[in-house]
């Protein structure tokens, strides 16, 4: 190989290895945005854990909403939500950054169960996607 190549393919690999250590980490908490953190990635049947919906302002912002759908076979045991298992929060005035913690009950099923939920933050944003964990495997 000639000091051309050998540059060019240094450079791939140094730019490679940047972008990796450039990915977010799973638990990342996303400013002026909600993040939900699963308190495990495996749960039993039947085992009670934890999510967390770390809501995020930036100053000013003062506003936000969240509807989050969990799998119809799970059981919400502490949070507001509506009888098709969406846990749900508005702060329409003097909104902070806080963490909203739910108690969740797994279903007797095994298998692998995705939430999906969508948010805004702040006054005239877009509807968007929660952001974080968003699957579970239940065995």
């Amino acid at each position: 190989m000639t000091i051309k190549t050998i540059k060019g393919v240094l450079i791939v690999l140094f730019c490679m290895a940047f972008l990796i250590g450039c990915q977010p980490k799973e638990d990342t908490i996303y400013k002026n945005s909600i993040t939900r953190v699963l308190s495990t990635a495996t749960a039993d049947q039947g085992e009670t854990f934890k999510i967390n919906y770390h809501i995020s302002l930036d100053e000013g912002q003062g506003y936000y909403m969240f509807a989050d759908d969990v799998p119809g076979e799970f059981e919400i045991l502490d949070c507001e939500h509506d009888n098709a298992n969406k846990i749900k929060a508005i702060e329409v005035q003097n909104a902070q950054s806080r963490v909203l913690e739910c108690s969740i009950k797994a279903p007797s099923a095994s298998g692998e169960y995705k939430f999906t939920g969508r948010h805004v933050v702040g006054m005239g944003n877009e509807l968007i996607g929660i952001k974080g964990k968003d699957t579970i495997t239940i065995r």
